[in-house]
């Protein structure tokens, strides 16, 4: 699963070098992960779609910038699909 999340947020957080590239918002692109996700443990709780800055939700880890720099799900529990 952790080589899951990083390919979707390289593949989300690449594209930004693309002129003209539509691109979601860093809380966007991890909303539209989690909705994809089965969440027994309820691990991604703190998740919330109208907070703008995901630095502050659980796994979630920013750089000086407020950037995510990575997602730490490991032993979550969480299965689900990735879609483009």
């Amino acid at each position: 699963m952790r080589t899951t999340c990083w390919i979707l947020l390289t593949l989300t957080l690449g594209a930004s070098l693309i002129p003209g590239a539509h691109l979601l918002s860093e809380t966007e692109a991890l909303n539209a992960f989690k909705k994809n996700l089965s969440d027994p443990q309820n691990v991604l709780s703190t998740w919330n779609a109208n907070q703008a800055d995901p630095c502050s939700w659980s796994h979630i880890v920013c750089n000086q910038d407020k950037k995510v720099t990575e997602v730490f799900l490991i032993n979550s529990q969480l299965s689900g699909h990735l879609v483009p």
